[in-house]
């Protein structure tokens, strides 16, 4: 009773920040480049846009030109970025839009990406409505960045997850 009720708060957490439960299946070993700090997540744009490291947005997803060079976390210029696995246990990638990440398909693959726009949903707590709580809406953990679609999504639902059995 206690791991059901603690499997689906977790899930129910997840949701509440964008991610629906189907999405968080197999992206433990994904791969992708790390998306500029002023890409933008846009699903209507149809366009592929290839890096030059041979990955693609299907969706095009970042609203400026097609970046030679990746900007890290430290502001350092990277060219031709590598493919990285997302750190969801950590807090060193906490402000990347993971629907920008999982955006992008790799040159073998056919026409899929990671996850498309349908793996996201709407997020309950919208960053901009301040009458909610600034504990929903923003991360304490990495300076005031959204919650929603981001790795920090994870620790609301694993708390959730720990706290619900108790109550059980």
């Amino acid at each position: 009773m206690q791991a059901s009720a603690g499997t689906y708060t977790y899930f129910y957490c997840l949701n509440d920040f964008g991610i629906r439960p189907s999405t968080v299946w197999y992206l433990a070993l994904k791969k992708g480049p790390v998306p500029n700090p002023w890409d933008v997540y846009d699903p209507s744009q149809s366009n592929v846009i290839t890096y030059p490291n041979g990955t693609q947005s299907l969706y095009g997803n970042s609203k400026f030109a097609v970046p030679q060079t990746i900007v890290d976390a430290k502001g350092n210029e990277i060219e031709n970025p590598e493919l990285i696995m997302l750190a969801w246990d950590k807090v060193r990638h906490s402000k990347i839009d993971i629907r920008l990440f999982y955006s992008y398909k790799d040159e073998g693959e056919t026409t899929q990406p990671i996850r498309g726009p349908d793996a996201w949903t709407v997020c309950r707590w919208d960053p901009a409505d301040k009458s909610i709580g600034r504990i929903y809406r923003e991360s304490i953990v990495s300076d005031g960045w959204p919650i929603c679609y981001s790795t920090e999504a994870l620790k609301f639902a694993q708390a959730g997850y720990l706290v619900s059995i108790v109550c059980v």
